[in-house]
């Protein structure tokens, strides 16, 4: 009689060690989701910090690594690697430094630098906008995906991230500009205007002869980072109280490489054509439904593959370029 009782207490006391195991395992992947929602949130100052990092090295074997960064141990030991950071909130002064330091910290491999500002101070934002261009590092603002702002997130395998009210309006335009490749659709511009505190005492003349040189490095660095020059009278056509969002044949112009950037991955890995680009996007759907003949199938399994070695040979002339800039 005595084991009978015994039975169901040790029971009970395995049921409760399952359910306190499993209460805390719900309450840490909500905080891990929560955590990761809340970086991407606005907050009274931006944070500048990594979203996703790789655990293995099986994404940097095959690049042929300087041999410095090998001894380092980055490959041997397997440390985890930031290859995504995100900027969250208004831009204010310093924050070029936490980035400047998240890319040290992480260097060569921070490529994307994921945008989610309502704009902040101009000139910051430009120093934010030269760091991506000197390491080569991609900017991206949010995606419209079922009418939501979405962010693709690529490690392991690509998945979405809604974040409602995400966006990339006023300086944090002038972050996305930096971007060798950019990326995104929800890009919003306004006239620029600089702290009030430096016009606030001017006399109006003054401040007009301050706002031209003011709009003149604004109108450098835009031509720094291979836009068009008619971006900056675009911008003053609408007031600072106003906000033109891009339109898709503006974005179009905007998004992708940059034309030195375009032209080098091209000179280095030959590319692929946008006719044959058109052939495999067009034919997807019928390859996949095993509709085309078998010379389109064969014409199109070699075009994947040629796009495939292209896109590794970019990928490693880009980390290896990136890791030639790095502090020595």
């Amino acid at each position: 009689m005595t084991y009978v009782r015994r039975l169901p207490m040790a029971a009970y006391r395995v049921s409760k060690i399952y359910k306190n195991f499993f209460l805390l395992t719900l309450r840490f992947l909500c905080v891990c989701f929560l955590y990761r929602l809340s970086i991407f949130t606005e907050s009274r100052a931006a944070s500048v910090e990594c979203i996703e990092k790789t655990s293995t090295t099986e994404d940097w074997k095959s690049t042929p690594l300087p041999s410095r960064l090998r001894a380092l141990g980055y490959i041997e030991t397997g440390m985890p690697l930031c290859i995504t950071a995100v900027l969250a909130g208004p831009i204010i002064p310093g924050d070029a430094d936490k980035f400047q330091k998240l890319i040290q910290e992480n260097a060569p491999f921070i490529s994307r630098l994921i945008l989610n500002s309502a704009g902040g101070n101009v000139a910051e934002s430009i120093r934010l906008g030269q760091l991506a261009r000197k390491y080569y590092i991609t900017t991206e603002v949010p995606f419209l995906r079922d009418s939501q702002p979405t962010y693709v997130l690529v490690t392991k395998q690509s998945y979405f991230l809604s974040v409602p009210s995400a966006t990339c309006v006023s300086s944090c335009f002038f972050v996305w500009l930096g971007g060798t490749t950019r990326r995104g659709e929800i890009v919003g511009i306004h006239r620029p205007y600089p702290p009030d505190a430096e016009m606030r005492n001017l006399t109006p003349s003054a401040a007009g002869q301050f706002y031209r040189d003011w709009s003149n490095r604004i109108a450098f660095y835009i031509s720094e980072v291979e836009a068009a020059q008619h971006w900056l009278p675009d911008m003053l056509r609408f007031g600072s109280d106003e906000m033109h969002m891009l339109t898709t044949n503006e974005l179009t112009e905007l998004t992708g490489d940059v034309p030195s950037m375009a032209q080098w991955k091209l000179a280095r890995c030959g590319g692929i054509s946008k006719r044959e680009n058109d052939y495999l996007r067009d034919n997807v759907d019928d390859y996949n439904n095993r509709k085309l003949s078998s010379n389109a199938r064969t014409y199109f399994e070699s075009l994947d593959r040629k796009l495939t070695t292209n896109s590794q040979c970019e990928h490693q002339a880009v980390v290896i370029a990136r890791w030639q800039v790095q502090p020595q």
